[in-house]
């Protein structure tokens, strides 16, 4: 779970309380919500050579 992967590029760009956002949240809570005995979310430091941080969906999460 890193940003720009999930939630996407496109709507970190719209802004954290845009629509294309809270969709994503529902499709990540969705998932989430899907799993049957275990889940792990984890992110990796970088993607195909490129850095990444860490999904804000993480932060709101456990914050």
């Amino acid at each position: 779970m890193a940003n720009d992967e999930i939630p996407s590029f496109q709507s970190l760009k719209k802004g954290l309380q845009s629509i294309e956002m809270e969709e994503e949240r529902r499709n990540c809570f969705v998932a989430i919500t899907r799993a049957k005995k275990v889940l792990y979310l984890t992110y990796a430091k970088s993607y195909f050579g490129w850095r990444k941080e860490k999904s804000v969906f993480l932060d709101e999460m456990f914050s």
